[in-house]
């Protein structure tokens, strides 16, 4: 437990500061951007944030989601910081969907979203990877969700959804 925590520790201030991450070379740049499709790159997403999913990072929800991209991406991309609580700033290395609909949601997209805590009053912004989608709910993996730094899966129903964000997020997917 306490090596886990000393290495997202060590990541997050890699992450944040920039330091000591690797450069990627073009290769690696052509592979993510030119090789593969959305939905490999969707994948390569959910499949990292599982690898590191049910331990505690101590990391806000949107510094795992970054952490992740930049693990499943091998440095490639790094997501923009956020524009409002709901939105992201802009960047060539991600692809914005306001207001999506709920129906076109896919495995590997990210939302963005200002979250109306139904147990804890107040708004958050809140920051989670769609891991899978069906026609009534989705599952999230997702940090921090309530504010004890685990990465965990969470079901979320569509009317749960909607009435915690109503047309507060945004949806992205990683170029």
């Amino acid at each position: 437990m306490v090596k886990k925590f000393f290495v997202a520790m060590v990541l997050m201030v890699m992450s944040l500061t920039g330091l000591a991450i690797a450069r990627p070379t073009s290769q690696q740049t052509n592979y993510w951007h030119q090789q593969m499709s959305q939905t490999q790159r969707n994948r390569a997403i959910v499949d990292r944030a599982e690898q590191q999913a049910n331990t505690c990072y101590n990391l806000s929800c949107k510094d795992w989601v970054r952490m992740i991209v930049r693990s499943a991406s091998s440095n490639v991309v790094n997501i923009p910081s956020n524009a409002s609580d709901y939105q992201w700033g802009s960047s060539p290395d991600v692809i914005a969907y306001p207001v999506y609909p709920t129906s076109g949601f896919k495995a590997g997209m990210i939302i963005q979203m200002r979250w109306e805590n139904q147990s804890k009053p107040g708004v958050y912004p809140h920051t989670a990877i769609i891991k899978s989608v069906s026609s009534s709910s989705m599952k999230w993996l997702d940090c921090n969700r309530k504010g004890d730094g685990q990465a965990l899966v969470h079901t979320v129903t569509f009317s749960d959804f909607r009435t915690a964000v109503g047309n507060f997020y945004t949806v992205y997917e990683i170029r």
